[in-house]
């Protein structure tokens, strides 16, 4: 499930999305920093840094961070990290 498109979003659900593919997945902190990319940050985040796997292109632009600083939580609104492809599958 992608990132919403408005309204609050949390580092944490933008994390979630970065390494589940699910804002709302409910994995545990404690399970989440054993398997996946910690610190999370928001800079190796939006600039595929720090075990964060790069930023999905298949997003629009206007649905993905641009990677470059300032960087803003706001960037991440409708950021799907497991978005199909024009061709239709899944990665």
């Amino acid at each position: 499930m992608a990132v919403p498109s408005s309204g609050e979003i949390s580092l944490w659900g933008i994390a979630k999305e970065m390494e589940t593919d699910d804002y709302n997945n409910s994995i545990s902190i404690s399970l989440y920093n054993y398997y996946y990319a910690t610190p999370i940050s928001l800079t190796n985040m939006s600039t595929g840094a720090g075990g964060f796997d790069a930023i999905e292109t298949n997003n629009s632009s206007a649905n993905r961070p641009n990677g470059t600083a300032p960087h803003a939580m706001s960037e991440f609104y409708s950021y799907n990290h497991d978005e199909p492809s024009a061709g239709g599958g899944r990665k």
